[in-house]
């Protein structure tokens, strides 16, 4: 194999990765709305508003060091010397945060916001992502932590999506959109 065909040969085996991993899906899903994402454990869509104070909970104690809740106010500090990031929870119930956890290999960890409307945006937080950068579903990371994967199944009126975003040095990108 020679230098030049490298990163072709990376991007092609990351693309069979992802179109593995979204072709299995439906597969997967079989009358749900997909596979169980690693941290949203026990919650389907429509019961994750209810699931997600658990979840949290469940979080915050086992990452107790990186994470805590005040009240309304959620507190995620990524490392040591860096400041700790602040989410408010609106009183009047328009948006809600919840911590969910590291994702895998990734350095990144993920807080959901569920706001009134009844959708759930994902945000990905850590280092080399962007803090303004929010999902409409949680993000799969690849096996080796380099890649993740954002698919968001089709509803009725509405037309799926898949994306992939990819660790390119120190930062995230979105690499691919569909």
């Amino acid at each position: 194999m020679t230098r030049r065909m490298r990163p072709h040969i990376r991007t092609s085996q990351l693309l069979a990765w992802l179109v593995a991993s979204t072709c299995a899906w439906p597969v997967l899903a079989a009358g749900s709305d997909g596979p169980e994402h690693p941290l949203l454990k026990g919650c389907g869509a429509n019961a994750l508003p209810k699931c997600a104070a658990g979840l949290e909970a469940r979080a915050l104690k086992a990452h107790a060091t990186q994470a805590r809740r005040d009240g309304h106010v959620l507190w995620l500090t990524l490392g040591p010397g860096s400041l700790p990031m602040r989410w408010d929870d609106d009183a009047n119930g328009a948006a809600a945060y919840r911590y969910l956890g590291p994702l895998a290999g990734t350095e990144l960890h993920l807080v959901m916001q569920w706001g009134a409307g009844g959708a759930a945006r994902f945000q990905p937080v850590g280092p080399g992502m962007a803090t303004t950068v929010k999902l409409n579903a949680p993000p799969w990371p690849s096996p080796d932590g380099r890649m993740l994967a954002v698919a968001v199944a089709a509803r009725p009126g509405q037309v799926g999506q898949l994306a992939l975003w990819g660790r390119v040095g120190p930062q995230w990108r979105m690499q691919y959109s569909f």
